[in-house]
Order: structure tokens, then C-alpha cells, then sequence
């Protein structure tokens, strides 16, 4: 039996020149055999570093249509997360799109209205951001 090879997300991540889709998918194939990778991308997305946190939060959103009850159970930290000043604009719309993505749990509804709602006022941020967020408050509403 060969041996499995286990990803670490810390060095997947740093490499900026080789980063794509391609990648993210194969981490969020890695997940059947390494369910540690979602907490480790929750944790990543609080990482100082914008394009680590950015990453991080993509491939949650990948992992979510694989593994919707996996990345549900980071939900509540992804709103500490979106309560943070100064994030990521990409880090920000995949946050907010795995709340369109996953059926919204009713506790978490009141906290992502209001976040949502400030996101949608914030006309400095991209389109992007802002269509996620008016696509939540759709769900919500």
C-alpha cells in the first residue's frame, strides 16, 4: 500500500507564484483523508498575511461543496473573522460566500445581517464583496 502523502497548508500557501485552482482543488481532495485541513484553513484566514488568509478562505469555499457539514462547524469562526478591522478584500467575499453557500444556521442570522448590511454601505469596497453580501442578505431575508 502506497504511502499517503499529507498536505501542508503553510507551505501549499506560500508559494504565491504557483498558486491556482488547480491546487485548491487537490487540497480539498486531500480533506477525505486529512479532515485537519479545514481547521487549518480557518486558522489560516486569521494569519496576518493577506495572501494566506486570502487562500485560506477560497479554499474553504471549495472544501464547503465538498464537505458542507465540515466547514458549517467553522462557521462561527468565520464571523470573529469577518468582525476583524482592515481584512483582505478576497479574504471578505469567500468569508461572506460561504454563508450563501451553506444553508445559514438561524443563530448566526441576526450577526450576518448586520455585517452583511455594513458591506453593502461600504462603497469603497469591490463589486465582488458587495454582491456576496446583498446575495446573504437575500438568503436571510
Amino acid at each position: 500500500m502506497a504511502k499517503r502523502h499529507l498536505i501542508d497548508l503553510q507551505k501549499e500557501f506560500e508559494n504565491i507564484q504557483y498558486f491556482s485552482l488547480k491546487r485548491v482543488k487537490l487540497a480539498v481532495k486531500q480533506i477525505e483523508h486529512q479532515p485537519q485541513l479545514i481547521v487549518d484553513a480557518r486558522k489560516m484566514m486569521f494569519n496576518k498575511d493577506p495572501q494566506k488568509s486570502m487562500r485560506a478562505a477560497w479554499l474553504m469555499v471549495h472544501a464547503s461543496f465538498e464537505y458542507p457539514e465540515l466547514v458549517k462547524k467553522q462557521l462561527p469562526y468565520v464571523i470573529k473573522l469577518l468582525e476583524q478591522p482592515n481584512l483582505h478584500t478576497g479574504t471578505i467575499r469567500s468569508s461572506i460566500r460561504l454563508f450563501q453557500e451553506l444553508d445559514l444556521p438561524e443563530k448566526y442570522v441576526s450577526k450576518m445581517f448586520d455585517l452583511c448590511l455594513n458591506y453593502t454601505k461600504n462603497s469603497t469596497l469591490p463589486h465582488g464583496v458587495r454582491a456576496f453580501a446583498i446575495n446573504v442578505l437575500g438568503v436571510i431575508l
